[in-house]
């Protein structure tokens, strides 16, 4: 997994010297509940954290939570995530520790991130109906076409709608026109690549 500069010089403050067992033993946990937003940054007041500098504390935090987001957004293993922290000088032992609690909490990870993605609902079904307009209370006749369209969408959360519109035959034509134009555009970007 590639990591930033700045990513790996925070996971550093992971190590022994600059953070004791008993801070990392509350550090790591907390760390997961902040990217969960399960828990809020008043557990940093702990007694465990006293000896550890502020600075490297809220370094090694951002340093992990991207880890941990970057991970769950690439669906990667604890294993992978283990040996990236490896490669920025993490101590073996809590590269397993915090590995462990990755697994433990990817599932979750990735929930929230499927929550707060931007993402727009995709159309997964499509209806429509032809009706004639005979008369009108003002006129005799108008022998003119309405077409009724329904699309069916999915919202990113997995719920449904339907999206029902009324239109004449020129209209119609037009959003076929679009439609079949839009359709082209990806055939030809998609060829490219």
């Amino acid at each position: 997994m590639e990591l930033s500069e700045e990513t790996s010089r925070g996971l550093k403050f992971l190590g022994e010297e600059t953070m004791p067992k008993a801070a990392f033993e509350a550090f790591l946990p907390l760390a997961f509940d902040l990217t969960l937003r399960e828990a809020g940054e008043d557990g940093f007041a702990a007694p465990a954290f006293s000896s550890v500098d502020p600075a490297s504390l809220k370094q090694a935090l951002a340093a992990l939570i991207t880890l941990i987001l970057e991970g769950a957004k690439l669906n990667v293993d604890g294993e992978e995530l283990s040996s990236s922290l490896d490669d920025c000088g993490v101590p073996g032992d809590r590269c397993k520790a915090i590995a462990k609690l990755y697994n433990d909490r990817r599932e979750s990870t990735r929930g929230l991130l499927g929550r707060t993605g931007f993402s727009l609902p995709h159309v997964v079904g499509a209806e429509w109906r032809l009706d004639f307009l005979v008369k009108s209370k003002h006129l005799d006749h108008i022998n003119r076409p309405t077409f009724f369209v329904g699309f069916k969408t999915e919202n990113p959360d997995g719920t449904t709608q339907l999206i029902d519109f009324t239109c004449d035959r020129e209209q119609l034509q037009d959003l076929v026109t679009k439609l079949e134009d839009a359709t082209k555009q990806v055939t030809r970007t998609v060829s490219k690549r």
